[in-house]
């Protein structure tokens, strides 16, 4: 065997291929696999496949074997769908946060049914521009529909969040206009569920 080392890194058998077969397409890594349907193959031991290079996500010499879903359905991670939305058929807003202070002054962000949490990350109400909110979790907004009432609590953010000025120990009920600090931002709260209306 005469092993030769590409301009890309691909180690290859120099007397068996005149050139790099990762990089020119023949070698035997250099197709992208995914699991074949079981149903058909006869077995219920997945097979893998190559792909086409032109499926491949960059990187030619690394094999990336992706699961071929039988159904159309993910298998895992689906989102849990909350009371309201299955009652509804949609996950109705149930008010609103307004930055009036911080570097997010004058965007506003939506409330739902159920656990609001509020960070810089985009799985929350992410408040951008401020680094001294936590990324995941600095607080939470509850709307209660059951009660059709509005709460908040702290999450796992290190500094205090304030409403009215007033440090946020515990399970703290919100009304309109209350005003939120967290980090460097002042939210202020406007519910649209209330006496007045509610979801049904």
């Amino acid at each position: 065997m005469d092993l030769l080392r590409c301009n890309q890194g691909h180690y290859y058998d120099a007397s068996a291929y005149p050139s790099c077969p990762f990089c020119s397409g023949q070698g035997p890594s250099s197709g992208v696999t995914q699991h074949m349907n079981s149903a058909a193959s006869g077995s219920d031991i997945p097979k893998t496949q190559h792909l086409s290079t032109n499926a491949q996500n960059g990187a030619s010499d690394i094999p990336v074997t992706r699961a071929r879903n039988t159904n159309g359905a993910p298998s895992r991670g689906e989102k849990t769908i909350g009371i309201m939305k299955a009652k509804t058929g949609i996950d109705p807003v149930v008010g609103w946060l307004v930055c009036v202070e911080g570097a997010s002054k004058g965007q506003d962000y939506q409330i739902m049914s159920g656990q609001n949490t509020i960070g810089r990350g985009q799985t929350n109400i992410s408040i951008k521009g401020d680094d001294s909110i936590s990324r995941e979790k600095h607080a939470v907004v509850i709307y209660d529909s059951k009660h059709n009432r509005f709460f908040i609590q702290g999450g796992d953010g290190r500094d205090l969040i304030y409403v009215n000025d007033a440090p946020i120990l515990a399970v703290t009920e919100l009304h309109a206009y209350d005003s939120i600090e967290l980090g460097k931002s002042r939210l202020l709260f406007i519910p649209f569920c209330g006496e007045e209306y509610r979801w049904e």
